[in-house]
């Protein structure tokens, strides 16, 4: 075990500090340095935040709820799997945020028009194959359809 700790603290980019010099991270079991704590404690939040964003993107994917038009179906999800993703604009996992009441409206709407910016730029270069430029301008209308 100790030699799976040297190698661990020992690997390029890990930064860790075990001299004696080092801060205390833990004391009785308890975090004791107040920047881990404090980060563990946002981390926290930001799951519960992210779980009832995804469990509201999960109930818009039923059949007759208001974004379910442009989620892909449980059978599409299963059906592309393996082979490929299936893409769907951020906006409308933003806008299902807004139902949920996890953004704000004045933020989907910022988000949307750097997005927008965004794939812009992207066309305007010559590097996309004629696929990535359709998928690229089919993103421009589902945003801009949001924007609207």
């Amino acid at each position: 075990m100790v030699a799976r700790f040297d190698a661990f603290v020992a690997t390029p980019g890990f930064a860790c500090d075990t001299s004696a010099n080092a801060p205390l991270l833990i004391s009785n079991g308890t975090i004791a340095d107040r920047g881990v704590s404090s980060a563990r404690r946002e981390a926290v939040q930001l799951t519960a935040l992210e779980t009832r964003w995804k469990q509201a993107i999960l109930a818009q994917m039923r059949p007759g709820q208001s974004y379910s038009a442009s989620l892909p179906t449980r059978e599409q999800i299963d059906q592309h799997a393996a082979a490929h993703a299936l893409t769907v604009p951020m906006s409308v996992a933003w806008l299902i945020a807004v139902g949920a009441n996890l953004l704000e409206e004045e933020v989907v709407a910022n988000l949307i028009g750097r997005q927008l910016r965004c794939i812009d730029r992207e066309l305007a270069t010559p590097r996309w194959n004629s696929v990535g430029r359709e998928t690229l301008i089919e993103m421009r209308a589902d945003y801009s359809a949001q924007s609207a």
